[in-house]
C-alpha cells in the first residue's frame, strides 16, 4: 500500500490525540494565534488567542475605573446621595457586601466578552468609548467629593 508524501508526513508525526494534556493547557494559556490565519481572510471580525499589552492595559483600566466608580458611588450614597442606575441602587440597598462583588462581577464579564471580540471594529470602538466614559465619570466623582 502506497501513501502520498503528505499523508506519510502526517502519519510519521504520531497520533496528535495522544499528546499529553499539559501541551493543550499551555496552548490555551500561552496561545499561538495573534492575527487571522490567511492573508485572504478579512482584516476584521476574527478571533485570536494572543492579546496585546495595549488591550490588556485598556481592559484593566476599565476594571480599575469601575471599582473606583463603585467606591465613589458607595461613599456618595452613604452621605445621602442617590444612585441613578436602578439595578445598582437595589444592590446598594442590600449593602456593601452585595454591591461591590456584583459590580465587579458584571464589569469582569463585560470586559471578558469585549476581550474575546477585540478584533471586531464595533467592539474596538466600544472599548474606547467605555474607557473615555469611565475616565469622565471618575472626574465627575472627584468633582462631587470636592463639592461636599
Amino acid at each position: 500500500m502506497e501513501f502520498d508524501s503528505r499523508t506519510d508526513r502526517r502519519m510519521n508525526k504520531g497520533e496528535r490525540r495522544k499528546k499529553p494534556l499539559h501541551r493543550m493547557f499551555w496552548s490555551v494559556v500561552a496561545g499561538k494565534r495573534k492575527t487571522n490565519r490567511r492573508a485572504t481572510d478579512p482584516q476584521n471580525n476574527y478571533y485570536v488567542d494572543v492579546y496585546s499589552a495595549h488591550l490588556l492595559t485598556a481592559l484593566l483600566l476599565i476594571v480599575v475605573l469601575s471599582l473606583l466608580d463603585a467606591i465613589f458611588t458607595y461613599a456618595f450614597v452613604s452621605r445621602g446621595g442617590k444612585e441613578l442606575n436602578p439595578i445598582m441602587d437595589v444592590m446598594l440597598q442590600q449593602g456593601a457586601l452585595a454591591f461591590f462583588p456584583y459590580k465587579f462581577f458584571l464589569t469582569s464579564i463585560g470586559v471578558f466578552i469585549l476581550c474575546l471580540h477585540k478584533n471586531f471594529y464595533f467592539v474596538r470602538m466600544v472599548i474606547s468609548l467605555i474607557l473615555i466614559l469611565y475616565i469622565l465619570l471618575t472626574f465627575y466623582h472627584v468633582g462631587i467629593i470636592y463639592a461636599f
